[in-house]
């Protein structure tokens, strides 16, 4: 007796609530899988509704199928297998972050999203919205670039994550390897926002494994509830937590944020006044607000946004550089690092 597929759009839920939203596809037979890899086949030897005492089902897949963590002996001759990798870089604190790009994960968009070191990472890219709604195999999957590879092992990152069936080439996967960062592939971030969760992702313990297929959880943390407009970013009492960071800076800002309103804010020494009105100032700062709200959590970075053209910065840049490093601050505050 066949069983039979699953809705793959059920498996992510909005995040509205704190619970667990499971970012693991579904095994069933007939899914997608690498064109040279065992199909899935998935079938019941027993059934209670055959009469059998017990329903038991014999499953036949590679060890790439779905969501699962790859082992350093996938690319790596001596490598170590997917049971041995550190678990703990696994579970913790963890991103997700949107990819805009529609063919590769750059290092030139991840160094907008203000990357720290020994983070847990899961990209967001197209591959969620399209390569997961039917079982033919999408060639022209987005994956890493080598150049962010390279990037994320000089940041020493513990784990990173991609929303299709591989994370890149044999060497953008050397590469994270030799680094220690692990690989979780497969996942499916169609229903999950940008921005910061708890990671539980646990492979099985195949011993030697290449590949270990996985279940991946996020949910949101109930400790961090971060601005979500405009108006949240500039309440006074969440602002003046950072005037120590601000000792010593003279200046005015305007931030206009577009079809919201205008701040003009005002530091002498680390003392910040606010004011939501228009008033001339030494920098001026305009974007769109969820530009504004993405560079204050650290999923945007000030000042490529502005090379970019997202972000128009006039007057003085070196108060814009100041901002700049206001906004990491509070970055790192978030996160809890010293």
């Amino acid at each position: 007796m066949p069983v039979l597929s699953p809705s793959i759009a059920t498996t992510n839920p909005s995040i509205a609530s704190t619970e667990w939203i499971d970012v693991s596809v579904p095994i069933y037979r007939g899914m997608v899988h690498w064109p040279d890899n065992p199909a899935i086949e998935l079938d019941a030897i027993t059934h209670v509704e055959r009469g059998d005492i017990a329903t038991v089902s014999a499953l036949e897949m590679g060890t790439h199928t779905g969501t699962h963590v790859d082992g350093p002996i996938h690319v790596v001759p001596g490598g170590a297998g997917a049971d041995a990798v550190p678990l703990q870089n696994l579970i913790g604190p963890a991103r997700v972050i949107e990819i805009e790009n529609p063919n590769a994960v750059t290092r030139a968009e991840l160094l907008d999203h203000n990357l720290g070191h020994a983070e847990r990472l899961l990209f967001k890219t197209l591959n969620s919205q399209r390569c997961w709604n039917g079982s033919e195999f999408v060639s022209n999957f987005v994956s890493l670039a080598e150049d962010a590879a390279t990037y994320l092992a000089e940041l020493n990152t513990l784990a990173i994550g991609i929303d299709y069936l591989s994370v890149g080439s044999p060497e953008v996967h050397r590469t994270l390897f030799e680094a220690g960062v692990v690989v979780i592939e497969g996942l499916n971030l169609s229903g999950v926002d940008p921005g910061a969760y708890e990671l539980l992702c646990l492979p099985l313990r195949i011993a030697g494994g290449d590949g270990a297929p996985a279940r991946a959880l996020l949910r949101p943390p109930a400790s961090h509830h971060g601005p979500q407009t405009a108006q949240e970013v500039f309440d006074i009492h969440r602002m003046q937590k950072y005037e120590p960071v601000l000792r010593g800076v003279r200046g005015t800002y305007l931030f206009d944020i577009d079809k919201v309103g205008s701040w003009f804010v005002a530091v002498d020494d680390g003392a910040i006044n606010i004011e939501e009105r228009r008033r001339d100032a030494d920098c001026t700062i305009s974007c769109e607000e969820r530009d504004f709200v993405d560079i204050v959590e650290g999923r945007r970075n000030l000042i490529t946004a502005h090379m970019q053209g997202r972000v128009k910065v006039r007057g003085d840049m070196a108060l814009a550089q100041k901002f700049h490093g206001l906004v990491s601050a509070m970055i790192e505050d978030k996160r809890g690092t010293p």
